[in-house]
């Protein structure tokens, strides 16, 4: 067995053992919050050290889980909440996040730079949208997990489909995963353990698997046979190696991350290469403690979850106990036909009492009901799903300030959780876009072409836009556009402070808060170029009017001085000031 093989084994026991304090509390959120998650009970029972988990298994494991949960409190909370959360932090509907540069330093890009940034992130959300780059389906159940657990893992990968799809994306079981972080806290390894078919694993490694798969990979019976493979992507001590140059003339060998995939069973290394950015995804709820692992609210729940599960049961005894009773009778009476219209000879003594009486004791179906509903609402609260139903169960048209608080209230209680969830997500762009790198995409000829001045600076997320990150704002958008109208109003008797307000800076940060699309906009340079042609014409008819004035009042003064001369006393006047001064009486 080669060494890499044994330090890999010896990794995954290790990571198995500072996970396993967390074992427990996944397992028992998966019975009550997500039933079709069935394998971690194998992973729990099993005494094997590398038990694969996958959470889509061939049999109906959500409708038989389901039959131990007796309220769907849980079920929907964690259901409604992954989707409340989906519309908020990433709506699929729109754009929520925009591209730029990373560098803190950098200039304020220009017109062309903003476009190519547009452009650039057009075509990342036209990607995922693709179906078959399969992220809408894995970012959801990463989402669901981590509303569940608190952690969820989605894999982002390079495809081979072509442009329309070069990234494909996959989601991972929290079960599957043992993470690992670097001094700060950061997940920068995972060791993954799967299961694969002898056939798949022989059709993705060929000969490299064991002679033992390959033989099960050709046998009819044993084909379908699970074989259990570690992942092992952690950071790389040493790079240089000229091995496994990859299709761009790059050797893997000196990426940041090894990668190395082990057939557990027999110990044996089937593959080895490595990646430029981290793989893996992770998302996390909030992160109050050290580790790559985080909390979810369903652990803040579980108590009540349990508690609710455990009085729904008694109260649905409660109810068939009054529906249904049990009867007292007299010893000796023969067996009871309970059925409608049943004859029960033998059951009325000689006063036509009934010699069988039901056993009713104190049960009271409507007060379990009261705690039980007690019980649904603080799980609804700690859960966050009184945010949503508030505007659901809305009886009344509310007004714009009664939305805009409500909105706002959301953006403060989902704000750290959104925070927390976008770390993964600027993780993933980076990923996404180095593969872009990698494919060329940005080079001379391609439609995603990048600008010179773009060329050699680090590009990722610039700034988040989600409605999320919009309600943080809304104050803000708020008393933005009070001001404008009031500095409006005021203008119409004061002009001059209108030039209090820069308009154009009020422009820029409202379309900034209300993501409205950079195409929208007029460029600097063509703005500059029509506001220099309306001054000058505006100068051009200033010049006209001024010389329309300054004839028509060359005329008045003419005609004022013919005027006079035709005057008599206008004339004698005239003629002793031309006296007085010396001169000629004409």
């Amino acid at each position: 067995m080669p060494a890499l093989v044994t330090d890999l084994l010896d990794m995954m026991r290790q990571h198995q053992s500072d996970r396993a304090a967390w074992e427990q509390t996944w397992l028992e959120t998966a019975r009550y919050a997500l039933p079709d998650a069935e394998r971690f009970d194998r992973l729990f029972m099993t005494s094997r050290a590398f038990a694969a988990i996958d959470s889509v298994v061939s049999e109906p494991t959500a409708a038989r889980r389901s039959k131990e949960i007796y309220d769907q409190t849980s079920l929907w909370a964690v259901e409604r909440g992954t989707n409340g959360t989906l519309s908020l932090i990433t709506p699929q509907t729109g754009t929520w996040h925009d591209c730029g540069t990373t560098d803190p330093f950098a200039a304020e890009p220009t017109d062309e730079e903003d476009l190519f940034y547009e452009t650039l992130r057009d075509y990342l959300f036209a990607t995922r949208a693709n179906p078959r780059s399969g992220f809408w389906q894995a970012h959801k159940a990463a989402t669901r997990c981590m509303w569940a657990f608190g952690t969820g893992v989605m894999y982002v990968e390079e495809s081979k489909r072509g442009a329309s799809s070069p990234i494909s994306y996959r989601y991972c079981p929290l079960s599957e995963n043992h993470l690992g972080c670097d001094f700060e806290d950061n997940v920068n390894s995972n060791l993954r353990v799967f299961t694969r078919s002898a056939k798949q694993c022989v059709e993705k490694w060929g000969a490299s698997m064991s002679p033992e798969v390959q033989k099960m990979a050709g046998s009819p019976i044993e084909k379908d046979k699970p074989v259990v493979i570690l992942h092992a992507v952690y950071p790389r001590d040493e790079r240089g190696s000229s091995r496994a140059v990859d299709g761009y003339g790059r050797s893997n060998r000196t990426s940041p991350w090894a990668s190395c995939y082990v057939e557990v069973d027999r110990k044996r290394l089937i593959g080895e290469g490595g990646y430029w950015e981290f793989p893996f995804v992770v998302y996390h709820w909030q992160r109050n403690n050290p580790g790559p692992y985080a909390e979810g609210p369903m652990s803040l729940a579980l108590a009540d979850v349990k508690s609710l599960n455990m009085l729904a049961k008694q109260e649905l005894r409660a109810v068939q106990m009054w529906v249904d009773p049990p009867y007292a009778t007299v010893s000796g009476t023969q067996r009871l036909d309970l059925n409608p219209r049943a004859p029960n000879a033998g059951l009325l003594d000689e006063q036509g009492n009934m010699r069988i009486k039901p056993i009713v004791t104190q049960q009271r179906p409507d007060f379990a009901q009261t705690i039980l509903e007690a019980r649904r609402t603080q799980i609804r609260t700690t859960l966050y799903i009184d945010l949503w139903q508030s505007i659901i169960n809305s009886t009344r048209e509310q007004t714009a300030y009664e939305v805009m608080i409500k909105n706002q209230e959301k953006g403060d209680l989902l704000g750290p959780v959104g925070l927390s969830m976008q770390a993964g997500l600027s993780y993933m762009v980076d990923r996404e876009i180095g593969i872009l790198v990698r494919k060329g995409a940005f080079d001379s000829g391609s439609p995603l072409e990048a600008p010179e001045s773009v060329r050699g600076h680090p590009i990722g997320v610039a700034k988040f836009t989600s409605p999320l990150d919009r309600l943080r704002r809304l104050p803000q958008l708020q008393g933005m556009t009070q001001l404008a109208t009031t500095v409006t109003q005021v203008g119409q008797i004061k002009p001059e402070v209108l030039d209090k307000i820069d308009w154009d800076a009020l422009i820029d940060e409202m379309q900034d808060i209300l993501n409205a699309p950079q195409k929208i906009m007029t460029p600097e340079s063509v703005l500059q170029e029509a506001r220099t042609k309306r001054a000058n014409m505006q100068n051009t008819q200033m010049g006209i009017e001024a010389a329309r004035g300054g004839g028509e009042a060359a005329t008045a003064a003419a005609g004022g001085v013919q005027a006079l001369a035709e005057s008599p006393a206008a004339s004698d006047v005239l003629r002793r000031l031309a006296g007085v001064a010396g001169l000629p009486a004409g």
